[in-house]
């Protein structure tokens, strides 16, 4: 992935949905969250207990402490909701200033790890895209088995996973 690309971030996750099968994005992702967990569990924040956010007196939420639970926090539990318009290089900044406001443990890993994020989210992405997630942004392709069956004639650069 090029993080420094201009490129609609919808196109990109376009581009994941035509090249690669839901299996291939799924078993991509858990590739991606075991890599980063290897990299940048710390023992000491391993094991602490979740910190209670109290939001309203009837509102309260548990944040995980380590990277493992974090990221399934995170990714799982938060669908985009609305496709952005903003370039990826834009959508990558955007991420990593939630994820850094998001909890703890999140502020002390490693750039490299922030990209491997970045990598989940375009799975994820591109997954519900193949799962019939419609686009609302910019782009004027859309996905379908058609769609799908003529970039693979058409012999397309694959992005690399």
């Amino acid at each position: 992935m090029d993080f420094k690309s201009k490129r609609i971030y919808v196109e990109l996750c376009l581009d994941y949905a035509l090249s690669y099968s839901q299996s291939e994005l799924s078993s991509a992702f858990s590739k991606t969250v075991n890599r980063i967990c290897k990299r940048d569990q710390s023992d000491e924040l391993a094991n602490k207990k979740p910190i209670l956010i109290q939001h309203s007196p009837f509102e309260k939420e548990l944040s995980p402490t380590n990277i493992e639970d974090g990221l399934w926090f995170f990714f799982c539990n938060r669908s985009t909701l609305t496709w952005s318009e903003l370039s990826f290089v834009d959508y990558y900044i955007n991420l990593k200033n939630e994820m850094l406001k998001c909890y703890v443990p999140f502020r002390n890993i490693s750039d490299e790890s922030y990209r491997d994020m970045m990598r989940l989210r375009v799975y994820q992405d591109s997954m519900n895209i193949i799962a019939g997630r419609k686009l609302d942004g910019k782009s004027k392709r859309k996905y379908s088995m058609i769609q799908r069956t003529l970039w693979n004639l058409k012999e397309s650069q694959i992005p690399t996973l």
